[in-house]
């Protein structure tokens, strides 16, 4: 992925847990890593 304004290469993991009701997202939560995203919704490795 680049930048989109400067070009600059960026290389980023990150999660994101969202809840959807009635066709509406009603939370997002994200984290800048994997492991923090699967820790917050209780999975594991």
């Amino acid at each position: 992925m680049r930048g989109s304004t400067s070009g600059v290469e960026l290389d980023q993991e990150f999660a994101i847990h969202s809840v959807v009701r009635e066709g509406k997202f009603i939370l997002i939560h994200t984290f800048l890593s994997w492991r923090e995203g699967r820790e917050a919704v209780g999975l594991s490795e």
